[in-house]
Protein backbone atom coordinates (compact mmCIF):
# COMPACT_ATOMS: atom_id res chain seq x y z
CA UNK A 1 0.00 0.00 0.00
CA UNK A 2 1.57 3.23 -1.24
CA UNK A 3 1.11 6.73 -0.27
CA UNK A 4 -1.93 8.37 -1.23
CA UNK A 5 -2.35 12.55 -0.92
CA UNK A 6 -4.16 12.38 2.26
CA UNK A 7 -1.11 10.55 3.75
CA UNK A 8 1.18 12.79 2.56
CA UNK A 9 -0.43 15.93 3.92
CA UNK A 10 -0.99 14.59 7.18
CA UNK A 11 2.95 13.21 6.87
CA UNK A 12 4.13 17.02 6.32
CA UNK A 13 1.82 18.02 9.12
CA UNK A 14 3.51 15.91 11.41
CA UNK A 15 6.67 16.43 10.01
CA UNK A 16 5.93 20.35 10.30
CA UNK A 17 5.06 20.03 14.42
CA UNK A 18 8.28 18.00 14.88
CA UNK A 19 10.67 20.37 13.48
CA UNK A 20 8.81 23.22 15.04
CA UNK A 21 9.10 21.40 18.73
CA UNK A 22 12.98 20.67 18.13
CA UNK A 23 13.06 24.20 16.66
CA UNK A 24 11.43 25.61 20.09
CA UNK A 25 13.32 23.07 22.64
CA UNK A 26 16.62 23.98 21.19
CA UNK A 27 15.29 27.66 21.19
CA UNK A 28 14.40 27.96 25.11
CA UNK A 29 17.44 25.84 25.69
CA UNK A 30 19.59 28.72 24.57
CA UNK A 31 17.60 30.95 26.07
CA UNK A 32 17.56 28.79 29.23
CA UNK A 33 21.39 29.12 29.63
CA UNK A 34 21.44 32.86 28.89
CA UNK A 35 18.32 32.99 31.71
CA UNK A 36 20.19 30.61 34.16
CA UNK A 37 23.52 32.35 33.68
CA UNK A 38 21.39 36.33 34.15
CA UNK A 39 19.66 35.05 37.49
CA UNK A 40 22.38 33.85 38.87
CA UNK A 41 24.70 36.59 38.55
CA UNK A 42 21.65 38.54 40.12
CA UNK A 43 21.44 36.52 42.83
CA UNK A 44 24.94 36.55 43.77
CA UNK A 45 26.35 39.57 43.51
CA UNK A 46 27.01 41.28 47.08
CA UNK A 47 24.84 44.25 46.45
CA UNK A 48 21.35 45.08 48.83
CA UNK A 49 18.52 43.44 47.85
CA UNK A 50 19.91 39.94 45.98
CA UNK A 51 19.43 36.35 47.53
CA UNK A 52 23.10 36.57 48.74
CA UNK A 53 23.76 39.58 50.15
CA UNK A 54 21.24 39.34 53.36
CA UNK A 55 23.79 35.86 53.75
CA UNK A 56 27.03 37.38 53.13
CA UNK A 57 25.74 40.57 55.75
CA UNK A 58 24.89 38.40 58.53
CA UNK A 59 24.33 34.25 58.74
CA UNK A 60 20.95 33.16 58.96
CA UNK A 61 22.22 30.60 61.90
CA UNK A 62 25.20 30.92 64.03
CA UNK A 63 28.55 28.94 63.57
CA UNK A 64 29.82 25.99 65.96
CA UNK A 65 33.42 27.32 67.15
CA UNK A 66 34.88 24.20 69.01
CA UNK A 67 37.68 23.68 70.64
CA UNK A 68 39.24 20.78 72.47
CA UNK A 69 42.44 21.51 74.27
CA UNK A 70 45.46 19.22 75.02
CA UNK A 71 46.10 18.52 78.54
CA UNK A 72 49.86 17.90 79.46
CA UNK A 73 49.30 14.58 81.86
CA UNK A 74 53.21 14.33 83.16
CA UNK A 75 54.43 18.40 83.55
CA UNK A 76 57.70 17.35 85.83
CA UNK A 77 58.58 14.38 83.43
CA UNK A 78 58.08 16.66 80.51
CA UNK A 79 60.15 19.16 82.05
CA UNK A 80 62.90 17.26 82.85
CA UNK A 81 62.92 15.92 79.41
CA UNK A 82 60.74 13.21 78.82
CA UNK A 83 58.09 13.03 75.98
CA UNK A 84 54.89 15.29 76.65
CA UNK A 85 51.87 12.64 77.06
CA UNK A 86 48.73 14.73 76.06
CA UNK A 87 45.13 13.96 76.16
CA UNK A 88 42.86 15.86 74.46
CA UNK A 89 39.88 17.47 76.20
CA UNK A 90 36.74 18.66 74.48
CA UNK A 91 34.91 19.66 72.79
CA UNK A 92 34.44 22.86 74.46
CA UNK A 93 31.80 24.99 72.04
CA UNK A 94 30.66 28.36 71.51
CA UNK A 95 28.17 30.05 69.06
CA UNK A 96 29.54 32.15 66.64
CA UNK A 97 28.07 35.36 65.59
CA UNK A 98 29.06 36.52 62.61
CA UNK A 99 27.94 40.51 61.21
CA UNK A 100 29.69 42.50 58.92
CA UNK A 101 29.71 46.36 59.87
CA UNK A 102 30.19 49.91 58.53
CA UNK A 103 29.24 48.41 55.06
CA UNK A 104 30.15 51.13 52.26
CA UNK A 105 29.12 50.17 48.57
CA UNK A 106 31.55 51.56 45.86
CA UNK A 107 29.22 50.57 43.12
CA UNK A 108 31.40 52.84 40.14
CA UNK A 109 34.18 50.23 40.67
CA UNK A 110 31.91 47.05 41.79
CA UNK A 111 33.63 46.96 45.28
CA UNK A 112 32.34 47.18 49.06
CA UNK A 113 34.51 47.70 52.28
CA UNK A 114 33.71 46.43 56.03
CA UNK A 115 34.53 45.10 59.01
CA UNK A 116 33.83 41.86 60.36
CA UNK A 117 32.58 41.75 63.72
CA UNK A 118 32.27 38.18 65.57
CA UNK A 119 31.17 37.53 69.28
CA UNK A 120 31.49 34.30 70.99
CA UNK A 121 28.73 32.78 73.58
CA UNK A 122 29.50 29.72 75.16
CA UNK A 123 26.88 26.73 74.76
CA UNK A 124 27.39 24.15 77.95
CA UNK A 125 24.80 21.95 76.35
CA UNK A 126 27.09 20.65 73.58
CA UNK A 127 30.31 21.17 76.16
CA UNK A 128 32.08 18.62 77.59
CA UNK A 129 31.79 20.97 80.98
CA UNK A 130 32.00 24.85 81.56
CA UNK A 131 35.01 26.54 79.83
CA UNK A 132 36.36 27.24 83.42
CA UNK A 133 37.86 23.92 83.18
CA UNK A 134 41.37 23.73 83.32
CA UNK A 135 43.90 21.87 81.62
CA UNK A 136 48.28 21.84 81.84
CA UNK A 137 50.20 23.26 78.79
CA UNK A 138 52.93 25.77 77.98
CA UNK A 139 53.31 29.19 79.35
CA UNK A 140 53.69 30.78 76.03
CA UNK A 141 54.95 34.30 77.49
CA UNK A 142 57.84 32.68 78.68
CA UNK A 143 59.24 30.79 75.71
CA UNK A 144 57.61 34.05 73.61
CA UNK A 145 60.34 36.25 75.34
CA UNK A 146 62.83 33.41 75.59
CA UNK A 147 62.37 33.34 71.64
CA UNK A 148 62.76 37.02 71.23
CA UNK A 149 66.07 37.23 72.95
CA UNK A 150 67.51 34.34 71.81
CA UNK A 151 70.56 36.53 70.10
CA UNK A 152 70.43 39.42 72.57
CA UNK A 153 73.69 39.46 75.01
CA UNK A 154 73.63 37.75 78.57
CA UNK A 155 72.65 40.55 80.22
CA UNK A 156 69.40 41.13 78.70
CA UNK A 157 68.76 37.63 78.95
CA UNK A 158 69.49 37.70 82.71
CA UNK A 159 66.41 40.16 83.05
CA UNK A 160 64.35 37.36 81.85
CA UNK A 161 65.88 35.07 84.11
CA UNK A 162 65.24 37.80 87.03
CA UNK A 163 61.54 37.84 86.00
CA UNK A 164 61.42 34.42 86.14
CA UNK A 165 62.41 33.86 89.70
CA UNK A 166 61.24 36.85 91.00
CA UNK A 167 57.19 36.01 89.41
CA UNK A 168 57.63 32.41 90.40
CA UNK A 169 56.36 31.34 86.87
CA UNK A 170 57.01 28.12 85.57
CA UNK A 171 57.49 27.13 82.01
CA UNK A 172 54.11 24.76 82.37
CA UNK A 173 51.16 26.17 83.99
CA UNK A 174 47.32 25.07 84.67
CA UNK A 175 45.34 27.52 83.11
CA UNK A 176 41.05 27.83 82.23
CA UNK A 177 39.76 26.88 78.69
CA UNK A 178 38.10 30.29 78.65
CA UNK A 179 41.83 32.37 79.58
CA UNK A 180 43.61 30.38 77.30
CA UNK A 181 41.18 31.24 74.45
CA UNK A 182 40.25 34.70 75.42
CA UNK A 183 42.86 36.26 77.57
CA UNK A 184 43.78 36.48 80.97
CA UNK A 185 46.12 39.01 83.49
CA UNK A 186 49.35 37.61 83.15
CA UNK A 187 52.21 37.83 86.44
CA UNK A 188 54.96 37.12 84.47
CA UNK A 189 54.19 39.86 81.45
CA UNK A 190 52.93 42.56 84.56
CA UNK A 191 56.42 42.13 85.71
CA UNK A 192 58.38 42.81 83.09
CA UNK A 193 56.04 45.99 82.43
CA UNK A 194 56.66 46.98 85.60
CA UNK A 195 60.21 46.76 85.24
CA UNK A 196 59.88 47.75 81.22
CA UNK A 197 57.17 50.52 81.06
CA UNK A 198 55.35 50.68 77.33
CA UNK A 199 57.81 48.34 76.25
CA UNK A 200 54.32 45.43 76.08
CA UNK A 201 51.18 46.19 74.47
CA UNK A 202 49.51 44.33 76.68
CA UNK A 203 49.87 42.86 80.30
CA UNK A 204 47.28 40.18 79.17
CA UNK A 205 47.59 36.65 77.48
CA UNK A 206 45.18 34.60 75.26
CA UNK A 207 45.37 32.76 71.99
CA UNK A 208 42.64 34.60 70.24
CA UNK A 209 42.82 37.45 72.54
CA UNK A 210 40.75 40.45 71.38
CA UNK A 211 38.90 38.57 68.74
CA UNK A 212 35.52 38.21 70.70
CA UNK A 213 32.79 40.88 71.03
CA UNK A 214 35.09 42.72 68.41
CA UNK A 215 35.98 43.60 64.70
CA UNK A 216 38.75 42.99 63.27
CA UNK A 217 40.52 45.06 60.17
CA UNK A 218 38.95 46.47 56.90
CA UNK A 219 38.08 44.19 54.47
CA UNK A 220 38.11 45.28 50.49
CA UNK A 221 35.97 42.92 48.18
CA UNK A 222 34.84 42.70 44.95
CA UNK A 223 30.92 42.63 44.55
CA UNK A 224 30.85 40.63 41.22
CA UNK A 225 28.76 44.12 40.10
CA UNK A 226 31.84 44.10 37.31
CA UNK A 227 32.08 40.44 36.65
CA UNK A 228 30.71 37.36 38.56
CA UNK A 229 33.97 35.27 38.72
CA UNK A 230 35.27 38.02 41.17
CA UNK A 231 32.58 37.70 43.69
CA UNK A 232 33.56 38.36 47.14
CA UNK A 233 37.28 37.75 45.96
CA UNK A 234 39.62 40.19 48.57
CA UNK A 235 40.97 43.42 47.09
CA UNK A 236 43.04 44.56 50.53
CA UNK A 237 43.09 43.72 54.12
CA UNK A 238 43.99 45.93 56.62
CA UNK A 239 45.02 48.58 54.51
CA UNK A 240 47.53 45.79 52.18
CA UNK A 241 47.06 44.57 49.24
CA UNK A 242 50.34 42.32 49.80
CA UNK A 243 51.21 41.33 53.43
CA UNK A 244 54.70 42.01 54.57
CA UNK A 245 55.36 39.06 56.59
CA UNK A 246 56.79 36.27 54.36
CA UNK A 247 59.60 36.27 51.53
CA UNK A 248 58.30 35.97 48.13
CA UNK A 249 55.47 38.46 46.25
CA UNK A 250 53.46 34.71 45.85
CA UNK A 251 53.51 33.71 49.47
CA UNK A 252 52.57 37.19 50.65
CA UNK A 253 49.63 37.63 48.21
CA UNK A 254 45.99 38.37 49.24
CA UNK A 255 43.71 35.56 47.07
CA UNK A 256 40.10 34.48 47.79
CA UNK A 257 37.45 35.66 50.16
CA UNK A 258 37.13 35.82 53.43
CA UNK A 259 35.59 32.70 53.58
CA UNK A 260 31.43 33.72 53.49
CA UNK A 261 31.31 33.24 49.84
CA UNK A 262 32.71 31.74 46.46
CA UNK A 263 32.38 33.23 43.06
CA UNK A 264 29.62 31.13 41.29
CA UNK A 265 29.44 28.51 37.92
CA UNK A 266 32.76 26.27 39.85
CA UNK A 267 34.10 23.92 37.51
CA UNK A 268 36.14 20.52 38.76
CA UNK A 269 39.27 22.45 37.87
CA UNK A 270 38.77 25.18 39.91
CA UNK A 271 40.85 26.53 42.85
CA UNK A 272 38.64 27.84 45.48
CA UNK A 273 41.19 30.58 47.26
CA UNK A 274 40.57 32.15 50.65
CA UNK A 275 42.60 34.46 52.84
CA UNK A 276 42.81 33.67 56.55
CA UNK A 277 44.02 36.63 59.00
CA UNK A 278 44.38 33.74 61.88
CA UNK A 279 47.49 31.84 59.59
CA UNK A 280 48.21 35.20 57.84
CA UNK A 281 48.26 33.70 54.85
CA UNK A 282 46.01 32.68 51.61
CA UNK A 283 44.81 29.14 51.07
CA UNK A 284 43.07 27.14 48.72
CA UNK A 285 40.83 24.13 48.46
CA UNK A 286 41.15 21.71 45.58
CA UNK A 287 37.46 19.90 44.33
CA UNK A 288 37.41 15.95 45.55
CA UNK A 289 34.11 14.94 45.48
CA UNK A 290 29.94 15.65 44.46
CA UNK A 291 27.23 14.14 46.62
CA UNK A 292 23.78 15.53 47.49
CA UNK A 293 23.73 17.28 51.35
CA UNK A 294 20.06 17.79 51.93
CA UNK A 295 19.14 17.07 48.41
CA UNK A 296 20.82 19.76 47.41
CA UNK A 297 23.91 19.12 44.65
CA UNK A 298 27.63 19.91 45.83
CA UNK A 299 30.98 19.97 45.42
CA UNK A 300 33.71 19.15 48.44
CA UNK A 301 36.87 20.92 48.04
CA UNK A 302 39.27 19.86 50.34
CA UNK A 303 42.58 21.49 51.53
CA UNK A 304 45.16 19.10 49.90
CA UNK A 305 47.70 17.53 52.09
CA UNK A 306 50.61 19.73 49.91
CA UNK A 307 49.46 23.14 51.24
CA UNK A 308 51.65 21.50 55.03
CA UNK A 309 54.48 20.80 53.05
CA UNK A 310 57.90 21.96 53.26
CA UNK A 311 59.67 23.42 50.59
CA UNK A 312 61.29 20.45 49.22
CA UNK A 313 58.15 18.65 48.68
CA UNK A 314 56.19 21.62 46.96
CA UNK A 315 58.21 24.44 46.41
CA UNK A 316 55.81 26.79 46.31
CA UNK A 317 55.77 27.22 50.02
CA UNK A 318 59.24 28.27 49.90
CA UNK A 319 58.04 31.75 50.38
CA UNK A 320 56.94 30.79 53.79
CA UNK A 321 59.74 30.01 55.33
CA UNK A 322 61.44 32.43 56.97
CA UNK A 323 63.93 34.59 57.41
CA UNK A 324 65.79 33.30 54.21
CA UNK A 325 63.18 31.10 52.24
CA UNK A 326 65.72 28.06 53.23
CA UNK A 327 64.44 28.11 57.28
CA UNK A 328 60.84 25.76 56.74
CA UNK A 329 59.63 23.62 59.21
CA UNK A 330 58.74 20.07 59.01
CA UNK A 331 55.99 18.76 56.84
CA UNK A 332 52.69 19.17 58.43
CA UNK A 333 53.42 22.56 59.90
CA UNK A 334 52.81 26.32 58.93
CA UNK A 335 55.18 28.84 60.64
CA UNK A 336 53.04 32.07 62.01
CA UNK A 337 56.29 33.47 64.38
CA UNK A 338 55.87 36.75 62.26
CA UNK A 339 52.92 37.57 62.72
CA UNK A 340 52.45 36.34 66.23
CA UNK A 341 54.85 38.97 67.78
CA UNK A 342 57.81 36.19 67.60
CA UNK A 343 55.92 33.99 69.59
CA UNK A 344 56.89 30.35 68.04
CA UNK A 345 53.68 29.31 67.11
CA UNK A 346 53.12 26.95 64.36
CA UNK A 347 49.77 25.98 62.54
CA UNK A 348 48.73 22.37 61.90
CA UNK A 349 46.40 20.21 60.73
CA UNK A 350 44.61 18.60 63.98
CA UNK A 351 46.20 15.87 65.45
CA UNK A 352 49.42 16.51 63.30
CA UNK A 353 47.28 15.13 59.84
CA UNK A 354 49.68 15.50 57.21
CA UNK A 355 52.49 15.82 59.24
CA UNK A 356 56.04 13.99 58.56
CA UNK A 357 56.05 11.18 61.28
CA UNK A 358 58.42 12.93 63.41
CA UNK A 359 55.59 15.27 64.73
CA UNK A 360 54.11 12.30 65.68
CA UNK A 361 56.99 10.36 67.03
CA UNK A 362 57.62 13.40 69.73
CA UNK A 363 54.46 13.42 71.50
CA UNK A 364 52.14 10.91 72.86
CA UNK A 365 48.55 11.10 72.25
CA UNK A 366 48.27 12.19 68.41
CA UNK A 367 45.71 9.76 66.54
CA UNK A 368 44.88 11.67 62.84
CA UNK A 369 41.23 10.77 60.82
CA UNK A 370 41.15 12.33 57.54
CA UNK A 371 37.48 12.66 58.37
CA UNK A 372 37.44 14.13 61.64
CA UNK A 373 40.53 16.51 61.00
CA UNK A 374 40.54 17.54 57.43
CA UNK A 375 39.16 21.13 56.07
CA UNK A 376 36.59 21.26 53.41
CA UNK A 377 33.45 23.23 51.82
CA UNK A 378 30.56 21.55 50.79
CA UNK A 379 29.83 24.43 48.06
CA UNK A 380 26.50 24.33 45.08
CA UNK A 381 28.78 24.60 42.40
CA UNK A 382 26.01 26.49 40.64
CA UNK A 383 25.78 29.52 42.51
CA UNK A 384 29.31 29.24 44.86
CA UNK A 385 26.84 29.29 47.79
CA UNK A 386 28.74 27.29 50.85
CA UNK A 387 26.59 24.93 52.51
CA UNK A 388 28.22 23.17 54.70
CA UNK A 389 32.23 23.66 56.09
CA UNK A 390 34.37 22.22 58.79
CA UNK A 391 37.33 24.74 58.78
CA UNK A 392 40.27 22.71 61.45
CA UNK A 393 43.34 24.38 62.72
CA UNK A 394 45.98 23.37 65.86
CA UNK A 395 48.24 25.60 67.68
CA UNK A 396 51.30 24.58 68.31
CA UNK A 397 53.92 25.85 70.30
CA UNK A 398 57.50 25.10 69.82
CA UNK A 399 59.36 24.17 73.00
CA UNK A 400 63.23 24.51 73.39
CA UNK A 401 65.74 24.71 76.67
CA UNK A 402 66.88 28.17 77.23
CA UNK A 403 70.27 28.70 79.23
CA UNK A 404 68.65 31.57 81.35
CA UNK A 405 65.01 29.82 82.08
CA UNK A 406 65.90 27.45 84.92
CA UNK A 407 63.17 25.04 84.45
CA UNK A 408 63.58 24.85 80.29
CA UNK A 409 66.92 23.43 80.45
CA UNK A 410 66.43 19.43 80.36
CA UNK A 411 63.23 19.78 77.74
CA UNK A 412 63.42 17.84 74.42
CA UNK A 413 62.60 20.86 71.83
CA UNK A 414 59.09 19.61 70.58
CA UNK A 415 56.45 20.93 68.76
CA UNK A 416 53.80 20.77 71.51
CA UNK A 417 50.03 20.91 70.43
CA UNK A 418 48.23 23.37 72.72
CA UNK A 419 44.85 22.98 71.15
CA UNK A 420 42.79 22.87 68.11
CA UNK A 421 39.45 24.00 66.69
CA UNK A 422 37.05 23.57 64.21
CA UNK A 423 34.36 26.44 62.77
CA UNK A 424 31.55 24.75 61.16
CA UNK A 425 28.31 25.42 60.14
CA UNK A 426 25.35 23.59 57.83
CA UNK A 427 22.69 24.53 56.33
CA UNK A 428 19.87 23.35 58.14
CA UNK A 429 16.75 21.95 56.23
CA UNK A 430 13.83 24.80 56.56
CA UNK A 431 16.56 26.64 54.09
CA UNK A 432 17.40 23.98 52.24
CA UNK A 433 14.17 23.32 51.16
CA UNK A 434 13.65 26.89 50.33
CA UNK A 435 16.83 27.04 48.05
CA UNK A 436 15.40 23.66 46.13
CA UNK A 437 11.50 25.60 45.92
CA UNK A 438 13.52 28.61 45.03
CA UNK A 439 16.17 28.11 42.38
CA UNK A 440 16.51 24.40 41.61
CA UNK A 441 13.08 23.16 41.59
CA UNK A 442 12.22 26.11 38.77
CA UNK A 443 15.17 25.34 37.05
CA UNK A 444 14.52 21.82 37.16
CA UNK A 445 11.01 22.18 35.51
CA UNK A 446 12.87 24.24 32.44
CA UNK A 447 14.99 21.54 31.96
CA UNK A 448 12.01 18.96 32.05
CA UNK A 449 9.87 20.98 29.47
CA UNK A 450 12.62 21.68 27.09
CA UNK A 451 13.46 18.29 27.30
CA UNK A 452 10.07 16.87 26.27
CA UNK A 453 9.61 19.43 23.35
CA UNK A 454 13.00 18.03 21.98
CA UNK A 455 11.77 14.94 22.87
CA UNK A 456 8.60 14.76 21.10
CA UNK A 457 9.83 16.68 17.79
CA UNK A 458 12.46 14.55 17.86
CA UNK A 459 9.83 11.45 17.88
CA UNK A 460 7.76 12.95 15.58
CA UNK A 461 10.18 13.68 12.87
CA UNK A 462 11.79 10.07 13.19
CA UNK A 463 8.33 8.82 13.18
CA UNK A 464 7.61 10.66 9.78
CA UNK A 465 11.17 9.18 8.50
CA UNK A 466 10.45 5.87 9.35
CA UNK A 467 7.36 5.89 7.80
CA UNK A 468 8.52 7.40 4.01
CA UNK A 469 10.90 4.19 4.80
CA UNK A 470 8.44 1.88 5.18
CA UNK A 471 6.44 3.10 2.15
CA UNK A 472 9.54 3.31 -0.07
CA UNK A 473 10.40 -0.69 1.14
CA UNK A 474 6.86 -1.18 0.02
CA UNK A 475 7.02 0.29 -3.45
CA UNK A 476 10.02 -1.42 -3.92
CA UNK A 477 8.87 -5.04 -2.97
CA UNK A 478 6.40 -4.80 -5.39
CA UNK A 479 8.43 -3.93 -7.88
CA UNK A 480 10.84 -7.60 -7.21
CA UNK A 481 8.11 -9.49 -9.03
CA UNK A 482 6.38 -9.78 -12.23
CA UNK A 483 2.98 -8.90 -12.70
CA UNK A 484 0.42 -11.60 -13.57
CA UNK A 485 -2.75 -11.42 -15.60
CA UNK A 486 -5.97 -12.32 -14.61
CA UNK A 487 -6.33 -14.57 -17.39
CA UNK A 488 -2.75 -16.32 -16.55
CA UNK A 489 -4.17 -16.79 -13.31
CA UNK A 490 -7.66 -18.63 -14.29
CA UNK A 491 -5.29 -20.93 -16.57
CA UNK A 492 -2.99 -22.04 -13.86
CA UNK A 493 -6.02 -22.77 -11.15
CA UNK A 494 -7.92 -25.00 -14.27
CA UNK A 495 -4.31 -26.54 -15.13
CA UNK A 496 -3.72 -27.45 -11.23
CA UNK A 497 -7.48 -28.66 -11.18
CA UNK A 498 -6.92 -31.00 -14.18
CA UNK A 499 -3.95 -32.37 -12.53
CA UNK A 500 -5.57 -33.20 -9.41
CA UNK A 501 -8.44 -35.41 -11.13
CA UNK A 502 -6.07 -37.46 -13.21
CA UNK A 503 -4.03 -38.32 -9.72
CA UNK A 504 -7.28 -39.85 -8.08
CA UNK A 505 -8.67 -41.20 -10.60
CA UNK A 506 -5.33 -43.38 -10.84
CA UNK A 507 -5.39 -44.29 -7.33
CA UNK A 508 -8.97 -45.66 -8.07
CA UNK A 509 -7.61 -47.81 -11.20
CA UNK A 510 -5.33 -48.79 -9.01
CA UNK A 511 -7.75 -49.87 -6.38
Amino acid sequence: MGCNCRSKKALYITLAVGILCIAAGGALLWGFAIFTKNTVISDTTLVPGTTAYDTWLEPPVPLLMQYWVWDIQNPAEFLNGDKPILEQKGPYTYLEYRVKVNVTHFHDNGTVRFLNSKIYVFDLSQSVGPDTDTFHTANVPVFTIANLLRYSPGPVKNIQKMIHAISGATSVIEVSVADILWGYEDDYLKLFDQLFPGLLPTTEFGLFQGSNNSADAVWEEYTGETGYENTGQVISWDGMELLPWWVTDYANMINGSDGSVTPPFLETSDRVYFYVPDICRSGYLTYEYAYKLLDIPVGRFTAPPYLYADAEEYPDNAGFCTPDGTSCPPTGLLNASECQFGAPVYYSSPHFLYGTQSLLDGVIGMNPVKEEHMVYFDIQMLTGIIMEVANRLQVNLFVEPFEWVDDTILITPTYLPMLWLNESSSIDQPSADFFIGSILTPLLIARIMILILLAVGGGLVLGVITTCICWRCQDKHKSCYPRIAPQQIDDEVALTREEQNKSQEMKEVTT
